[in-house]
């Protein structure tokens, strides 16, 4: 093997192992307001519980689900509207209410009849 090869591999798998340390070290959450990220341990620090990134298949899985999961919503939407438009011109005779309410009347004030007073004696 000759030299210029070399370099470029073992800078790839010094960069690959510093990558696969990273994902490793514990980092501790510091400070009196917890803003303070460092990799050694502090008084009142917190240990983080750091996780890796989602992998790119579980990441198209994810997308999948979502995807179905879409599809099925607006089926069950569509099939929704079907029934209440059947409900709205069913036989049952109950109609949806109206955007104006109906128009109202005005009352009538009945005058007595001459036929209702005593008659004078």
């Amino acid at each position: 093997m000759n030299r210029s090869c070399t370099a470029p591999l073992f800078l790839g798998l010094a960069l690959l192992a510093n990558t696969a340390q990273a994902q490793s070290q514990a980092v501790w959450r510091c400070g009196p307001d917890g803003r303070l990220f460092q990799a050694t341990p502090c008084a009142s620090g917190q240990l983080m519980d750091l996780k890796p990134a989602p992998s790119v298949q579980a990441r198209a899985e994810a997308e999948a689900v979502a995807a179905r999961e879409k599809e099925a919503l607006q089926t069950l939407g569509a099939e929704r509207r079907a029934r209440e438009q059947q409900a709205v011109a069913g036989p049952s005779g109950i109609r949806p209410a109206t955007a104006e309410p109906p128009a109202r009347r005005k009352p009538t004030v009945k005058k007595p009849s001459e036929s209702r007073r005593p008659a004078a004696a």
